[in-house]
C-alpha cells in the first residue's frame, strides 16, 4: 500500500457561519433517534448539539471496534433512447474512454467498475493530516475519525468503519427515453438523466437487498431536476436513506468521470462516501453557514463562501471552490486518483475549542 501523506487543509477552507449552537462535552451516544425513520440496519451513534441528536455511522467510538458494511458495487447501464430509434449506451463495465492507469497496455480493458473497485474507497492508505497519523484507512472511516479525533470519550485510534466490497454484483440497466436526457456540456460521452427517474430506479434496486449498502456506479451520468432544456441542481452522486420491511436502510449513487470533467474518477464518490458517514439520514442540522461576520473563527480564513447550507454534508461546505483547492491526489500502484477535500465537523458544529483532527 502506498503512503498518502496529504496535509489536508480539512479546516482551512472555512468561512464565519451564522448561528449560536455548539458541540457539547457529552460523550457519544450509542443510539440515533429518529421520529422519521425506524430503527437502521447499520450501527449508529450520535452526538447532542444544540439540543438535537446528530447521527453519524459506526459503533459508539467509546472503545475498540471495527464496523464491517458489506457494500455491493453495482454498475448501472444507462441506455438512452433517442427519437429516433437510435439508442446511446454509457457502460460502467466496458473499457474506459480516457485509461487513467500508469501503463494502458496491461490494463486495455479497464472500466468505470474496475477504477472505482480498486480505489481508496476501498484500499487502505497510510493518512498524515498536517503531523498527525491518522492510521491505515479507508477514505471514509479516515474523514470520520478526522472529524472527532479529540471529541470527549471517544477513542478514535483504534476505531474503524469499513466498507467490505461485495465484488459478485451482476450490472442492472436504467432504460431513459427521450426527453428525459440531454449531452453534457463539455464533457464528450457525458449526458444527464432526469434525477426523479434515476431515484426512482436506484430505491427499487436498493429495496431488493435490504440488508447491506449498495453503490451503485454509472459512467459519466449526471442528474437534473426540471426539464432538460431549462435542467437545474445538476449532480453526480448523492447518498439517500429508504424504509424497508420496517427498517431503515442506505445506499450510496455516484458516476465516474472521464477527464475533463473536473469531478475526475472517484472525486464525486469520496464526497458522498464521506457526506454518508456525516450525515446519514440527510438529517444533522446546523446553523447556515457561512453568512460572514456572526461566528468568530480563531484563525482568518483564506476566503469566504458564496452559496448558504444547514446540513452537516460534509462535502458540499467545499464544492463551491476551485478544484485545485480541493482535489486531493492519491497515488497508488495502478493509477493516481482524485479525491475531495472535505469540512470536518468541528466547524459544520461550531465547536470551541475543535474536537477535529489538529483543531
Amino acid at each position: 500500500m502506498k503512503r498518502a501523506a496529504l496535509l489536508m487543509g480539512l479546516l482551512a477552507v472555512i468561512a464565519a457561519t451564522c448561528g449560536t449552537a455548539r458541540a457539547g462535552d457529552d460523550p457519544p451516544l450509542p443510539l440515533c433517534p429518529n421520529p422519521a425513520y425506524p430503527p437502521s440496519l447499520i450501527p449508529l451513534w450520535s452526538i447532542i448539539s444544540g439540543g438535537q441528536f446528530e447521527c453519524f455511522v459506526g459503533e459508539v467510538p467509546l472503545e475498540s471496534s471495527t464496523t464491517t458494511i458489506l457494500t455491493p458495487l453495482i454498475a448501472v447501464i444507462v441506455r438512452m433512447h433517442n427519437s429516433d430509434g437510435s439508442i446511446i449506451v454509457s457502460d460502467p463495465t466496458k473499457p474506459l474512454y480516457v485509461n487513467p492507469t500508469k501503463d494502458p497496455s496491461k490494463n486495455p480493458s479497464f472500466s468505470a467498475w474496475d477504477a472505482t473497485a480498486t480505489s481508496p474507497i476501498f484500499s487502505t492508505h497510510d493518512y498524515t493530516l498536517g503531523k498527525t497519523k491518522l492510521g491505515t484507512l479507508q477514505w471514509g472511516e479516515m474523514t470520520e475519525r478526522a472529524s472527532f479525533w479529540k471529541y470527549p470519550g471517544a477513542k478514535l485510534d483504534n476505531w474503524f468503519v469499513q466498507l467490505a466490497l461485495w465484488p459478485f454484483s451482476p450490472a442492472v440497466t436504467l432504460d431513459v427515453y427521450a426527453g428525459d436526457f440531454g449531452a453534457m456540456s463539455g464533457e464528450p460521452n457525458g449526458y444527464y438523466v432526469n434525477a426523479t427517474i434515476m431515484g426512482n430506479f436506484l430505491v427499487a434496486q436498493a429495496k431488493k437487498t435490504p440488508d447491506v449498502l449498495p453503490i451503485f456506479v454509472t459512467y459519466n451520468i449526471g442528474t437534473y431536476t426540471g426539464t432538460i432544456d431549462k435542467a437545474s441542481n445538476l449532480t453526480l452522486g448523492d447518498h439517500e436513506p429508504y424504509i424497508a420491511n420496517g427498517a431503515t436502510s442506505f445506499y450510496i449513487w455516484s458516476s465516474y468521470m472521464d477527464p475533463p470533467n473536473s469531478r475526475v474518477d472517484v472525486l464525486g464518490l469520496s464526497h458522498e462516501v464521506a457526506e454518508f458517514l456525516h450525515d446519514p439520514f440527510v438529517t444533522n442540522h446546523v446553523f447556515l453557514y457561512p453568512a460572514p461576520g456572526t461566528f468568530k473563527l480563531p484563525w482568518k480564513p483564506p476566503y469566504t463562501y458564496t452559496s448558504c447550507a444547514e446540513l452537516l454534508e460534509v462535502g458540499d461546505a467545499t464544492a463551491d471552490r476551485p478544484l485545485s483547492e480541493i482535489q486531493i491526489p492519491i497515488d497508488t500502484s495502478l493509477m493516481t486518483y482524485h479525491l475531495q477535500d472535505v469540512a470536518t465537523a468541528s466547524w459544520f458544529l461550531q465547536a470551541s475549542p475543535s474536537f477535529s483532527v489538529n483543531g
